[in-house]
């Protein structure tokens, strides 16, 4: 498992380049990305011996002064399921509670069980649906376990 502290984590900048090629691990088309990504932080983590190559990417958006969303969160697949995702989600709420925001959200597909277990396994609990999000919001089925995606699951928790 690797630590937060193995980790070279960089807020981008605005003329930074976007990591496109983590980022659509996440979401399925750039058009979706760029309805967020430019109202939102950016952040990356790298092994700290190679802080040029991302190995991570997470896009919070500001719903409001108390409301966080986690937008996207995406890593390469070589170092999936080794517990990164946890390690930088505790960051990820530890950082916004010290921003004073007291809300966490996320939402994924409803045939999205790897997903829906993992933000359920840290903690968030099911807040409500968005009906017909994937299939308003995507110009293709996106398929999903075999299941064209329908719905957002929105999830959130207390920080």
């Amino acid at each position: 498992m690797i630590a937060i502290q193995q980790l070279d984590i960089k807020k981008l900048k605005q003329d930074d380049p976007l990591p496109f090629h983590l980022l659509l691990l996440a979401d399925e088309t750039k058009e979706a990305i760029e309805k967020y990504i430019y109202s939102s932080l950016v952040f990356t983590a790298s092994i700290a011996q190679n802080p040029d190559c991302p190995i991570a990417v997470w896009v919070l958006y500001k719903k409001s002064p108390k409301i966080v969303e986690l937008k996207n969160i995406a890593i390469l697949p070589q170092y999936q399921n080794k517990g990164l995702g946890t390690v930088i989600l505790h960051k990820i709420k530890a950082d916004m509670k010290q921003l004073n925001y007291q809300e966490l959200w996320v939402g994924t597909g409803d045939h999205s069980i790897q997903q829906l277990n993992f933000y359920r396994k840290n903690g968030f609990k099911d807040r409500g649906t968005i009906q017909n999000f994937f299939t308003d919001n995507y110009p293709y089925p996106i398929i999903e376990n075999g299941k064209a995606l329908k719905d957002m699951i929105l999830l959130s928790q207390q920080l």
